[in-house]
């Protein structure tokens, strides 16, 4: 595949990507080792980026409350998402390239926490196709992302019940939940501000996905995420955590068969959400 860095949009470096419409696959060379790099400052941004301006999904960037945010906006119904991860077939996890080959994936986020990077191994809770590929555990990742009737729902560790769950995943901490923010930063076992990935829903069933491009404290994030539009947030009822710096990676698929991608589009993860044209 060709791969060219275009220009900036909106003072985003998003990566200009042509990729290969076939399927997915797992990417066997071992990567070099993990790294997290300090974020770029970002540049005032005036406006939002609408890219992909088609119905199902529409990305923004902005630069406000906590820096610079790039997130898209999935409409409800028209998109339908699936957990991928690692399998005993697929040890060595996917790409953000690699899931792109297919033409189906409209836009991805990621990723899951993992418990070790080479090959990864997902922490806690992992759910593909309905299989188990991982079980829950108590190591403090409070809420499971489980997809169910073409939906995602927000689930707590303690009430998750699998039955009718094709995909799932263990993350956390929670950010939002009806409304409210949840997590406090004095009450966090690590308080240091990060890059971060977050998924989360709005009242009128919009999903929004994003990635920060600087250093951002939870609790900040979370008012960001819950705060009404009108005064600069995200307006989302429910949001959750992903894992963050050198593992988070945003894309959206343009109508013309290029991608978007920010993020780390190349490592392979133990598990990403994607969401798929019918």
């Amino acid at each position: 595949m060709d791969i060219e860095h275009a220009e900036a949009v909106d003072s985003t470096s998003w990566d200009y990507v042509v990729v290969d419409s076939e399927a997915p696959h797992a990417e066997n060379q071992q990567p070099p080792p993990d790294t997290v790099e300090d974020s770029p400052s970002p540049e005032p941004v005036t406006e939002d980026a609408n890219i992909g301006t088609e119905t199902p999904c529409v990305l923004h960037v902005d630069s406000g409350l906590v820096g610079k945010v790039s997130y898209v906006v999935i409409e409800p119904g028209l998109l339908s998402p699936k957990v991928v991860g690692v399998t005993p077939s697929s040890p060595n996890g996917y790409s953000a390239m690699g899931i792109l080959r297919d033409s189906s994936v409209r836009v991805l986020i990621g990723s899951g926490f993992v418990d070790r990077y080479y090959p990864p191994v997902p922490t806690g809770l992992l759910i593909l196709d309905g299989v188990l590929i991982s079980p829950v555990n108590d190591r403090g990742l409070s809420t499971i992302l489980a997809v169910k009737n073409h939906t995602v729902h927000f689930m707590s560790v303690g009430s998750f019940d699998s039955a009718g769950i094709t995909g799932a995943l263990q993350v956390g901490p929670r950010l939002v939940s009806n409304g409210a923010v949840v997590v406090s930063q004095s009450k966090l076992r690590y308080k240091h501000p990060a890059t971060r990935g977050f998924f989360a829903k709005r009242a009128n069933g919009q999903v929004v996905v994003g990635i920060t491009h600087g250093y951002v404290l939870l609790e900040n994030l979370a008012h960001y995420l819950a705060r009404p539009e009108d005064t600069g947030g995200l307006f989302c009822v429910d949001a959750v955590n992903l894992s963050g710096g050198s593992s988070e990676v945003l894309a959206i698929r343009r109508e013309n068969g290029t991608a978007l991608v920010e993020g780390n589009s190349h490592g392979r993860q133990a598990s990403i959400i994607v969401f798929q044209s019918p």
